[in-house]
C-alpha cells in the first residue's frame, strides 16, 4: 500500500453557477494541454472543487514501475477526467452541459455504452497496467458486472489494477438499520443508493401510499442481512409489475463488497481487497486531486489484481 501525500496542489471552491459554465470544463482541458509539464487540473462537480496540482509530482508516480511509452491506463466511466496518461471511455452525454464536461467524444474519450459494448472489441489484450471506474458500475445489471469482469481481466496486463469506487452500501445499511426511528427521507436515501427503480417509484406515490411501503421495508431491515435486504427491495419492485427501461443513472446492481470479491475471484483475479480513499497497490492512484473525488466519504474502495 502507498500513502496518498506525494502530489503537491491546492483544492479550490466552486460555486454551483461556474460549475455550470460549459466554458470551465474547455478551459480546464486547454489548460492541462498548455500546461502539463507544470501544472494540471482536475475538477469534481461532486465536492464542487478545482484542483491545481504538481505535473512533476505527478509524473513521478508513473517513472517507476512505468518507465517508458508501452504503459497505458484507462478509465471507466470518466466524465471530466482529464490526464495526458490515461485514455476515457464513458457514454454520451445528452445535455449540453455534461457534453461539456465530457469533451469532444474520440478526442477526449471513447463513446461506449458498457451494457453492450465489450472491451474487447476496443482494445487488445494484455494493454492497460491500471484501470479505474468510479461510481460507475452500479449503473450496471449483475449480468453485465460478470461480462465486465471478465473483459477488464482480458485487457489488464499481468499484475495490473482494476480500482472502483462505488456507494458504500454496508455502511448505509448499518446506520439505518440502528436508527431508533428513521424518516422516510432516511430510508429513501437508502433505496436512491441501492436500487434506484424502487426508489423512484415510491417517490411518485402519495406520502399516505409511500409510507406504507417505507414502513414494511423497514420492518424487514430491522431483522435481515444487508444482502436478504437488498434481495428484498429488488424483488419488490419486480412484484410491482412495473416496466420500462432504467434511465443510465439508475443503480441497479447495488454492488457489495463480497458480491465484487466473489465475482472477481471467479473471473480469475488473483486477489482483491477493499482499501480506502488514496491508499492503493499501483502508485497511480497516490494522487488525491484526480482520484477518489466522487463522494469521497461515502463511497467504498475496493482493488483487484490479475
Amino acid at each position: 500500500m502507498y500513502s496518498s501525500k506525494t502530489v503537491s496542489g491546492i483544492t479550490l471552491p466552486l460555486s454551483s453557477q461556474l460549475l455550470s459554465l460549459p466554458i470551465l470544463y474547455k478551459f480546464a482541458r486547454l489548460f492541462n494541454k498548455l500546461f502539463s509539464a507544470i501544472y494540471l487540473i482536475a475538477i469534481s462537480r461532486y465536492s464542487s472543487t478545482l484542483s491545481i496540482y504538481s505535473a512533476r509530482d505527478d509524473q513521478r508516480l508513473y517513472s517507476q514501475p512505468f518507465s517508458g511509452d508501452n504503459f497505458r491506463f484507462l478509465n471507466l466511466g470518466s466524465g471530466f477526467f482529464s490526464h495526458p496518461k490515461w485514455s476515457c471511455i464513458d457514454l454520451p452525454a445528452k445535455s449540453s452541459i455534461y457534453k461539456a464536461v465530457q469533451g469532444k467524444i474520440y478526442r477526449d474519450f471513447l463513446p461506449a455504452d458498457l451494457n453492450i459494448d465489450s472491451l474487447k472489441s476496443l482494445f487488445e489484450p494484455d494493454t492497460f497496467h491500471a484501470i479505474y471506474s468510479s461510481h460507475t458500475i452500479e449503473h450496471l445489471s449483475r449480468p453485465v458486472l460478470h461480462s465486465l469482469f471478465v473483459d477488464i481481466y482480458y485487457v489488464l496486463r499481468e499484475n495490473g489494477v482494476f480500482r472502483i469506487c462505488i456507494p458504500d452500501l454496508q455502511s448505509f445499511y448499518n446506520v439505518l438499520k440502528h436508527l431508533p426511528s428513521p424518516a422516510n427521507d432516511e430510508i429513501l436515501f437508502f433505496l436512491k443508493e441501492s436500487y434506484t427503480p424502487l426508489h423512484s417509484y415510491l417517490s411518485t406515490l402519495p406520502i399516505c401510499e409511500s409510507s406504507g411501503f417505507l414502513l414494511k421495508i423497514m420492518s424487514f431491515i430491522r431483522s435481515a442481512s444487508l444482502h436478504e435486504t437488498l434481495d428484498y427491495v429488488t424483488n419488490l419492485y419486480h412484484s410491482l409489475n412495473l416496466s420500462g427501461e432504467f434511465p443510465p443513472d439508475f443503480h441497479i446492481s447495488y454492488p457489495t463488497a463480497s458480491f465484487l470479491m466473489k465475482l472477481a475471484s471467479k473471473v480469475g483475479f488473483s486477489y482483491g481487497y477493499v482499501t480506502c480513499k488514496a491508499m492503493s497497490y499501483s502508485p497511480v492512484f497516490k494522487n488525491k486531486y484526480l482520484f477518489d473525488t466522487t463522494i469521497p466519504d461515502m463511497s467504498l474502495y475496493m482493488e483487484f489484481i490479475k
